[in-house]
Order: C-alpha cells, then structure tokens, then sequence
C-alpha cells in the first residue's frame, strides 16, 4: 500500500503473557440484528443496557460509526440505566482525552466510543471489565483508499474483500478486543452483538481471532447468566 517493494521481511512472533482462557470470557450470541437492518440501534441499546446491569463498575462499547453511536445512545437514555450507572458518549465535538478521564474516574460507567478508541487506550483492572463489540470493524467501501485498492486487485483478478477488507477488518477487531485485558491480574467479558460472525461465511475469521475460546448464548436471559455467574466471585465484594 506504501509502494515498498515486495520481498521477504524478517518477523517474529511473541507468545502472549496472559493466561487468557482464565482471564477473558468471550460470549457470541447466536441471536441478534444484523446492522444492516432496521431495528439494530434498538437492539444494541436493549443489551447494552441489560449487560451494564450485570457489571461490578465499568463498561466499554466500541461502534463503527458515529450515526448508529448516536441513535444507540438515544435509545439506551429512553430506556435508563439502573441507579449509578453513568453513560457517557463520544461525540464528534467532543474532547476524547476529557471523556476518558470521566470514564476513569466514574465509580460505574457505560462508555460508548467510535474509532479512536478501537486502539490507543488503556483501562486496566477495574476501569474496564466488559467489552461490547457492536458491530465487526469493516472498512468504509466508499473510502477513496479502500476503491482504488479494490479496483486495482479488480484488474489483476483478485478479491479487494478476501485480500484487504477483510484482513483489515480482523487486525482492527483484534486490536478491539485488547483493549480488555492489559494486565495479568485483569479478568473481563468480551461480548460480540454483530450475529454476522456466526452467520456469515466469513465469520470464522473473527472468532479465530479471539483472544479465548468463543462461547455462544441463544437468548438474552443466557447472556446475562453468563457475565453474572463470571462475576459473582466479586460481584458481593464489589456491591456491599
């Protein structure tokens, strides 16, 4: 893409030092709207708020675009948060590094963010403990770099989806998902509301990219028994 010319680089692969099978829970319901229906926006705000329910102090829900952000958030103020449980909102005005530091310091909080906060940030222990993925991170198809990429595999008779968007759309949704565990001593749930990644053919390449192995769940009431039994050892602790 830089114009470097093609060759053999030199690589090295790290192992992780995280027990991440005993640290991260990563569930993938079954159910769900696609995001390119009408209802999505409803949807993610019925389960953000009822995820936020199950959650000890703070939660991070990471969206594609400013649009649907803006209507979830809409949609989960109509609906409420329970009693101390702060929602806050990246806007496109909005100073990032001001609403981080209310995050932080928020005794409980739903954070919903957009693209600067797929990478970059850092909540350990206790700033974050559930991470919603509300949509799997494709690139825009209108984006001027990504047409002429895909124009030119066109020419050449390649796919500009199985060759780019699609590993891009991997690499960026794994460096979503790190956003959960930054330290040994962290535990957190991984929940991923795009039912494209078990619907779709594609969606195989997402679930191999999760850091722990994935765990489906059939209906909501399945999804909250499962982040609240994984959070019940402190969960008294947390709330007393």
């Amino acid at each position: 893409q830089v114009g470097l010319e093609p060759g053999e680089p030199a690589t090295l692969r790290l192992e992780s030092p995280f027990a991440l099978e005993r640290q991260l829970l990563a569930l993938v319901p079954t159910y769900g709207v696609d995001p390119r229906r009408p209802g999505y926006a409803g949807f993610l705000a019925e389960a953000l708020k009822e995820l936020a329910a199950e959650v000890p102090h703070k939660m991070l829900a990471l969206f594609t675009a400013y649009e649907t952000l803006a209507q979830s958030a809409s949609a989960l103020r109509e609906l409420g948060l329970e009693p101390g449980m702060e929602l806050l909102v990246q806007s496109r005005e909005g100073a990032r590094a001001q609403l981080i530091e209310r995050f932080r310091a928020a005794p409980r909080a739903l954070l919903l963010g957009t693209a600067s906060f797929w990478h970059g940030v850092d909540f350990p222990g206790e700033q974050l403990e559930l991470l919603a993925v509300t949509r799997l991170p494709f690139p825009v198809p209108t984006d001027p770099r990504v047409e002429a990429l895909a124009e030119l595999l066109a020419e050449q008779g390649r796919s500009g989806f199985e060759e780019r968007a699609l590993p891009e759309a991997v690499l960026r949704f794994r460096q979503g998902i790190g956003r959960l565990i930054r330290r040994r001593s962290d535990r957190g749930v991984c929940v991923i509301l795009d039912p494209r990644i078990v619907r779709a053919p594609y969606g195989q390449r997402f679930l191999d990219a999760l850091p722990a192995a994935p765990r489906g769940v059939d209906s909501p009431e399945a999804l909250r028994a499962a982040v609240r039994e994984w959070f019940a050892p402190r969960q008294g602790e947390d709330r007393s």
